[in-house]
């Protein structure tokens, strides 16, 4: 991975590219964002860029030893560690056990979540961890000499997960080996164990821009109108790669029904609406959440701001201004709310069928209460 690869993150990318140019790459650093902002992308660019043999002023060569093997994941001295569940009762899982489905998922997509590295592991339901025996693998790692660079380099994704274990690395991150370099990369640094936080630079990666969302689809996908997408995203290209995956007419189809037969309080249909919905799996049922939200922004935006131009197509365009016209400030947070709560709740693992009616019930109710005022 190249900076040259990664759209957009101007800003960023120079900042990341002076500290190796001025020999100033700390020992520790720590890239934070939300999923699908591109935070593990820049910072397999940066280590290229780090251990390239032929680096410009401005990015790898792409094409000594050292690039060739960073653009297949395999080099030597540098090692990934990653959330992972026990293949069977009992065993101890380290990330070296997944390392070949790991390579293949982060060379198909950068954007990763984690719900989509549990589904590539075949987790199920199984809690995502870094473990102890984790830990130990790390240190032993990394007490070796490198073998090709003089650098050793440890990708931690998802830092989160080490919970209380993160301990067992706080003097090696505080006084790591000679040329030994940490990257971290978390979604909820409030998760990370505050003395880890401590020893590291963090580098805030924002979110990407719609514009940068429909650039990266516009190559990607150069068949579809990457606009609506790119804007109903909000900043992520891994929902826009799935939003891409979904016709635009299953989810406004899906969204649309359930608005209606929670705003008919039609209990038994939204029992049977969730059902369904909650049967399409944790991913699918994200991503229409996801776009829910886009939706309910527009709505809000539609309702607020005089001459508001919607930026979805026609279809929804229609439903956004048909539905404003009915729903109230008090539903459009209800739903807001909601909408987030669900998605954390799911996130969490909760039972989709069940979480999915209660919000279609919390909505019925708020919908009669606007009613009825």
């Amino acid at each position: 991975m190249k900076f040259g690869d990664i759209i957009g993150k101007e800003k960023v990318k120079d900042q990341l590219i002076q500290k190796v140019r001025n020999n100033a790459v700390p020992h520790a650093q720590l890239f934070v964002g939300k999923s699908g902002c591109g935070k593990l992308a820049l910072a397999l660019a940066m280590v290229q860029y780090h251990l390239c043999e032929q680096p410009t002023d401005s990015d790898a060569c792409g094409m000594c030893k050292a690039c060739t093997k960073m653009a297949k994941l395999i080099h030597p001295d540098v090692h990934f560690s990653f959330p992972v569940v026990p293949k069977k009762s009992g065993s101890k899982p380290i990330s070296n056990d997944y390392m070949d489905v790991w390579r293949d998922s982060i060379l198909d997509n950068q954007h990763i979540s984690y719900i989509d590295w549990m589904h590539a592991i075949g987790a199920e339901n199984k809690q995502g961890n870094i473990t102890k025996d984790e830990c130990r693998s790390i240190v032993q790692k990394l007490s070796l000499k490198a073998f090709e660079s003089d650098k050793k380099v440890l990708i931690i994704w998802l830092p989160e997960y080490l919970g209380k274990e993160g301990n067992a690395l706080l003097k090696l991150i505080e006084e790591p080996p000679d040329n030994t370099y940490f990257y971290l990369i978390s979604e909820n640094t409030d998760a990370i164990l505050p003395t880890i936080l401590s020893r590291t630079q963090m580098t805030n990666i924002p979110a990407y821009s719609p514009d940068e969302i429909e650039q990266y689809l516009s190559v990607q996908n150069p068949d579809i109108d990457p606009s609506a997408v790119a804007f109903l995203a909000n900043g992520s290209i891994n929902a826009a790669q799935k939003f891409v995956t979904h016709t635009d007419a299953d989810l406004s189809d899906s969204f649309k029904t359930w608005m209606r037969l929670s705003f008919r309080r039609d209990v038994p249909k939204l029992m049977a609406w969730s059902d369904s919905m909650g049967s399409k799996g944790r991913e699918n049922i994200k991503n229409f959440l996801q776009y829910s939200l886009g939706i309910v922004r527009e709505i809000l935006a539609y309702k607020s701001i005089p001459n508001y131009q919607i930026r979805l197509n026609k279809d929804e365009q229609q439903f956004v201004m048909n539905f404003s016209d009915v729903v109230q400030f008090a539903n459009i947070e209800v739903l807001y709310t909601g909408l987030n709560s669900c998605f954390a709740q799911i996130e969490r693992n909760a039972n989709p069928k069940l979480t999915l009616f209660q919000l279609s019930l919390t909505l019925r109710d708020s919908f009669f209460t606007t009613q009825k005022a």
